[in-house]
């Protein structure tokens, strides 16, 4: 079970958040107007949270305007988002035509797009084993070009042990053709996945600011503006007092 705190700011402003364990902040964040931040705790507990209303300003320090209330919602038995299964298998025609005997290249047998979103986990690579046909697994991130991507190769039926995937990655499963001569292969992936919220774990309490508590501050009498002709005049008339 994972614990921690959602944090959303309504607010027009950027909130800063701190958790804190007795005397010690053990985790701080900024969360920008209008978003939701998970932050993770190591245990279930009590802890204080205290929030700040931030002004931004470029090339400065912020400004702290002062804090912002919130409301706390507490989930007890906060449960694992339960994973799907994925099981993803194809056969393609690695036959090289006449003209390009010259170009043999890697070919996709199947691709899996991990849903954005959500948490996977690679399980499995299954391949009809031939000694014409070079196997391989390109896991893609968001953002990888073309060369792009981690490489492993598959010699033979494979599975893998905490091979973590987040959502947008994509795994190809590719085979080479060799020899040239017509060749139909086959490949399965097995995996699974689960949606969870931007990505993030569960959270154990929810912590939502909803208004500013901030003090006005007090206005200040403006000084009338005096000409230098006043200022003149005023201290004749003190010359003539004295």
């Amino acid at each position: 079970m994972n614990y921690g705190i959602r944090v959303k700011n309504p607010l027009t402003k950027p909130v800063r958040v701190e958790v804190i364990d007795g005397k010690t902040i053990i985790r701080e964040t900024v969360i920008n107007p209008g978003a939701a931040k998970f932050i993770s705790l190591d245990k279930a507990g009590q802890y204080d949270i205290r929030t700040t209303i931030l002004d931004r300003r470029v090339g400065a320090i912020d400004d702290e305007l002062g804090a912002a209330s919130f409301n706390v919602v507490y989930h007890e038995d906060v449960k694992e988002p339960e994973m799907k299964p994925v099981l993803l298998h194809n056969k393609i025609d690695l036959s090289i035509h006449s003209e390009q005997k010259t170009a043999r290249y890697w070919r996709d047998i199947l691709i899996w797009r991990v849903t954005p979103g959500s948490l996977g986990e690679l399980m499995a690579v299954e391949i009809e084993r031939r000694d014409d046909v070079d196997w391989r697994l390109k896991v893609m991130k968001p953002g990888d070009g073309r060369f792009g991507g981690t490489i492993t190769e598959i010699i033979n039926t494979t599975t893998f042990s905490g091979n973590k995937v987040t959502g947008g990655e994509i795994i190809k499963l590719q085979a080479k053709n060799k020899s040239g001569a017509s060749i139909t292969v086959s490949g399965r992936i097995s995996g699974r996945e689960t949606v969870v919220h931007e990505g993030l774990s569960p959270a154990r309490v929810t912590v939502s600011p909803v208004r500013v508590e901030t003090q006005p501050a007090e206005e200040e009498d403006d000084e009338p503006v005096r000409s230098m002709a006043d200022m003149f005049d005023e201290m004749r008339k003190e010359e003539v007092a004295v």
